[in-house]
């Protein structure tokens, strides 16, 4: 009786583990298109301000993206690569991608993403989010792994 006690136990902790395991996945991919939804319809957005010529529109869309918790900056290039419009704290690209500090350091918990400014076959220009996914990736997998924990003794309770 012992010894199926014990086995139970640890399938239920073995099935646990590969729940939080899918989970951790699926709520990864989830974040991954989510972002490419969110900056996609900001492009989109920003197609419009800069066929216009409206660079103030422009400034107050990187403004307001940037002041979103889980995103630190956002740039719009032109189609040549140079900067037009930055979020008021936008930090250089060679800092944020970590390719101006040893070990790249500064990139850590960070991803850009960058996304063209297009419409009508007509390339513009390139919006630039620097997301500080780190913090959302971190606090989505400790909730996960909160509720496991929770979850796991009171099923052993049940046996």
């Amino acid at each position: 009786m012992v010894i199926v006690a014990a086995v139970s136990i640890f399938v239920m902790y073995d099935y646990s583990s590969r729940v939080n395991i899918r989970n951790h996945s699926y709520l990864h991919e989830k974040a991954d298109v989510l972002e490419r939804l969110a900056i996609r319809q900001s492009a989109l957005t920003a197609f419009n301000f800069l066929s216009a010529g409206d660079h103030d529109a422009l400034q107050i869309l990187v403004d307001n993206l940037s002041n979103e918790p889980l995103i630190l900056d956002a740039t719009i290039y032109d189609a040549s690569g140079r900067a037009l419009i930055r979020s008021e704290y936008a930090m250089p690209l060679e800092q944020v991608t970590g390719l101006a500090t040893p070990l790249s350091i500064a990139s850590f918990g960070r991803k850009q993403i960058i996304e063209p400014i297009a419409g009508n076959h007509q390339l513009l220009g390139f919006l630039r989010i620097t997301l500080e996914q780190g913090n959302l990736l971190n606090d989505a997998d400790a909730y996960l792994d909160h509720g496991t924990k929770r979850s796991v003794p009171s099923l052993s309770l049940h046996w």
